[in-house]
């Protein structure tokens, strides 16, 4: 596990980090630590879902790519750190938002 950003309020950490070729053929899944809490997560961008439901239709998963769900799921304008980073501190400031309800706290994480 590797920590990819820090900052005072939070940390990231995951086991690859997000290359700069072939962008719509990736996501990532990250671990959030926020206020001594830990929570999992997953990232994509809308064409990294399309190139997975376009696979999906060929290889005939998930009803030949008709669908496509994942839990604890955030939605990137680009797949970048600086996006990722952006989002989760947007939620984090947005009273209205609630982390617990967006991403799955992982109990005993360490």
């Amino acid at each position: 596990m590797k920590i990819i950003y820090e900052s005072e309020l939070f940390y990231i950490e995951t086991h690859h980090e997000i290359q700069v070729v072939k962008v719509e053929e990736q996501n990532i899944d990250f671990w959030l630590t926020v206020n001594g809490k830990t929570f999992s997560g997953s990232a994509f961008t809308l064409a990294n879902i399309q190139y997975l439901m376009t696979k999906d239709n060929r290889t005939g998963e998930s009803a030949f790519g008709s669908y496509f769900w994942c839990a604890d799921m955030l939605i990137l304008d680009q797949m970048t750190l600086e996006c990722l980073v952006k989002a989760i501190t947007d939620i984090l400031n947005d009273e209205s938002l609630d982390m617990e309800r967006i991403l799955t706290q992982v109990v005993n994480y360490y």
